[in-house]
């Protein structure tokens, strides 16, 4: 059995009780992954909430957090082959352009995507 290891890195609202705190520091050689889950704090601590599954995530990332995000990006590129960079600020809509936003940042375009996927967005 080959087990392979990697660097996954949660960002989500710092909370008095349950939250991990982001610390951009690799692992592993091969592959970090960073997940981004927005910044709403009411909704990460689920209290007095209807759907908290809907709200949890619900978070329109500032360009200056994004900038943030990409200085942390380029650390983790400096310690890793591949850096992966997951946005899970999905309840709302945002994830997509987040991420887009994030590429025009980092000064990065993926070629040779499939059609049916660039369609989703």
């Amino acid at each position: 059995m080959n087990l392979q290891f990697y660097t996954v890195l949660d960002n989500q609202p710092q909370t008095p009780n349950n939250s991990v705190p982001t610390i951009p520091l690799s692992t592993n050689d091969t592959l970090a992954i960073y997940r981004l889950h927005g910044r709403n704090y009411e909704g990460w601590l689920g209290e007095s909430l209807n759907d908290w599954r809907a709200e949890r995530t619900l978070y329109n990332y500032k360009k200056e957090e994004l900038v943030e995000f990409a200085t942390t990006v380029q650390t983790l590129e400096n310690k890793t082959q591949e850096v992966c960079v997951i946005f899970n600020n999905n309840s709302g809509g945002h994830a997509a352009q987040n991420a887009f936003s994030l590429q025009d940042i980092l000064d990065i375009s993926f070629e040779n995507l499939s059609p049916r996927q660039l369609d989703l967005f």
